[in-house]
């Protein structure tokens, strides 16, 4: 999600604000500090321009199912 961010011109309090959250909680997520659930998955999605549901099937499709 950061390489979205960075994409689309976005600092981590542009970002932040956009979102409704604090600065902080992006760095944590970002960093791997934080999961991201999947409705704050759909927030940044729609923010950076992204089709969620998109993303969210690719990513799905790539995660090795359990025998």
């Amino acid at each position: 999600m950061g390489r979205a961010r960075e994409q689309h011109g976005l600092s981590r309090l542009e970002l932040a604000e956009r979102l409704g959250i604090q600065e902080d909680l992006v760095l944590r997520i970002e960093s791997g500090n934080r999961p991201l659930e999947v409705g704050e998955f759909f927030d940044w999605s729609e923010v950076l321009g992204v089709d969620g549901v998109q993303t969210f099937e690719e990513i799905c499709r790539s995660v090795p199912k359990s025998a």
